[in-house]
This record gives structure tokens, C-alpha cells and sequence, in this order.
């Protein structure tokens, strides 16, 4: 599919659809990121604020999230901690997605990856693809 996005789908076992959780407070750069996911062939949902994001990892588990840092209500740093504190959660991909530069802290704090803003589609696409394979 290029793009380092590889077999959303995966036919053997039924597991369907790779699902991926945006979690990013500013609408259009969250409308660009769902769109190009979703033209690779991958199911995604947006959350708004830290808050939203934990209670729909509760209720779905996403197979990657993207998480931006300067987020309302609880903040990316927040959201990443408590995620990696739970064991239900703990084992999900987290790609950091920030303008803020301190991707030795991201790593630290259990993210997978971290992509500093402004970022290009083919460099998100292939970090996506990484978390998912």
C-alpha cells in the first residue's frame, strides 16, 4: 500500500481491520492524519482532549494510538503514563505526535515512536506502519 503501511487487513485468522486512535485537540490537523490512515485502508477514531482518549481505549482497544502532547484536560505525558501503568493497555503502540521536541522523555515515558510536528504524510504513514506491523 506504500508508504511503509503495510496489510491493514489481516485475512488470515479474521482479524479485520487495523484500528488506529488519533488523539489530537486541533480539528484540521486530526482530519489530515484520519483521512490519510483511513486511504491506507485503516479504521481510526479521533478524541479530542487526554480524558476522551482513556475512556475509549476502555472501550475499544486500538491496535496503535497517535498522541499529540498539548492536549486539554489531561495531557499527552498524562495519557501515555497511565496507559503504560495499566496492563490492559500497556502493550498498545504509542506514536507521539507534538510540536514539542523531547522525543528522549516520549521514549521514556513508553511511547514507541515520537514524530515532531510539522511532519510529512509519508514519514507518519511509515512510523504508523512500524507500530502496526
Amino acid at each position: 500500500m506504500g508508504c511503509g503501511v503495510r496489510h491493514p487487513h489481516s485475512p488470515e485468522g479474521g482479524a479485520g481491520v487495523k484500528h488506529v486512535l488519533i488523539v489530537e485537540d486541533e480539528a484540521n490537523i486530526a482530519r489530515i492524519i484520519q483521512h490519510n490512515l483511513q486511504r491506507v485502508g485503516l479504521e481510526t477514531s479521533i478524541a479530542r482532549d487526554g480524558e476522551a482518549a482513556l475512556e475509549q481505549v476502555q472501550v475499544r482497544r486500538p491496535d496503535a494510538i497517535i498522541l499529540d502532547l498539548l492536549l486539554p484536560k489531561a495531557d499527552g505525558w498524562t495519557v501515555a503514563a497511565r496507559l503504560k501503568a495499566d496492563p490492559a493497555t500497556a502493550t498498545i503502540p504509542i506514536l507521539m505526535l507534538s510540536i514539542v521536541a523531547d522525543r528522549e522523555r516520549g521514549l521514556a515515558v513508553g511511547a514507541s515512536d515520537y514524530l515532531t510536528k510539522p511532519f510529512t504524510v509519508s514519514d507518519l504513514l511509515e512510523r504508523v506502519g512500524k507500530l502496526l506491523a
